[in-house]
C-alpha cells in the first residue's frame, strides 16, 4: 500500500506531489491538521499533528499483512523506486526502510550486517541543483543499518515493524533516550517525530538505502510542520 500524507487545506502541495511522482500510484491520507490540535510538551501543534498522522498510519499497517510505503507530500521519488519495491514483494527481513532523509542533517548508519558506524554529511544546496537529473538516472542502492536520521519524507514499514514502533514510541513521551552502541547515548526532549524514531531503530531491523530513492527539497519556508505561524 502506498500512502501520501497531505492536509486538506493545502491541495496545491498534493497536486505537486502527484505530478512529480506520476510513475507511482498512491492512496491519499488526510493528515491531521495542526490547527485542530494543541501543542504537546516540546512539540508545536503542527509537529504534534504530524506525529499523530504517522502513528495513525502505523496503526492501520499493524492491523494488516501488507507493508506500507508512507510519503509526506514534499517527497520526490526516484524512477527506480517501483523496481526496488517490486524486488521486495517476495519477502524481506526489514521492518523499516528509509528511502530518503533531510540533506541538511547527519545520517548515522552502519554497513549491513554490522561492521562499523558511519557518519554522513551532505550538501543540501548541491542536492537541490542536481536532483532532477539524479531522480531519472538508474541506480542500484544498497541497504545500510540505520541508527539516526532527520526527515521522514518517505519510508516503508512492515506490519511487524509498525507493531514494534508503536510499542516503543506510543504513547509519545516527554523525553526519549537513543542508544547507539560504541557511538553515543543521549537523552533529549524531542520537538519533531523524526527525532523520536531513532529510539525504535536500535530495537528493530531498520535500514536506509544509499544512495536515496526519495528526496525532499526541505524548504522550511513552505513547510506545514516547521516554523509555521498560527
Amino acid at each position: 500500500m502506498n500512502y501520501v500524507m497531505s492536509l486538506k487545506r493545502t491541495p496545491e502541495r498534493l497536486d505537486k506531489f502527484l505530478n512529480n511522482n506520476r510513475h507511482m500510484d498512491f492512496q491519499i491520507f488526510d493528515a491531521i491538521d495542526g490547527k485542530d490540535v494543541e501543542p504537546w510538551e516540546g512539540y508545536s501543534r503542527y509537529s504534534y499533528a504530524n506525529a499523530l498522522s504517522h502513528i495513525e498510519l502505523w496503526k492501520r499497517c499493524a492491523e494488516g499483512t501488507e507493508d506500507f510505503l508512507i510519503c509526506e507530500d514534499d517527497a520526490e521519488l526516484h524512477k527506480d523506486l517501483p523496481r526496488v519495491l517490486d524486488s521486495l514483494k517476495n519477502g524481506h527481513p526489514y521492518e523499516f526502510i528509509a528511502w530518503g532523509w533531510n540533506f541538511d542533517a547527519e545520517l548515522l548508519v552502519s554497513f549491513f550486517p554490522e561492521l562499523s558506524p558511519v557518519s554522513m554529511h551532505f550538501s543540501q544546496e548541491q542536492m537541490r541543483q542536481n536532483k532532477d537529473t539524479y531522480l531519472i538516472t538508474p541506480t542500484d542502492p544498497i541497504f545500510m543499518r540505520l541508527h539516526n536520521f532527520f526527515g521522514s519524507c518517505c519510508y516503508t514499514i512492515s506490519p511487524e515493524g509498525a507493531k514494534k514502533f508503536l510499542e516503543i514510541l506510543y504513547p509519545l513521551q516527554k523525553t526519549i533516550t537513543v542508544d547507539i552502541p560504541n557511538v553515543r547515548t543521549w537523552t533529549f526532549e524531542p520537538k519533531g517525530f523524526d527525532c523520536v524514531m531513532a529510539a525504535a531503530f536500535a530495537k528493530t531491523i531498520s535500514v536506509v538505502t544509499v544512495p536515496p530513492l526519495a528526496l525532499t527539497y526541505n524548504d522550511h519556508s513552505s513547510s506545514t510542520v516547521q516554523n509555521v505561524k498560527d
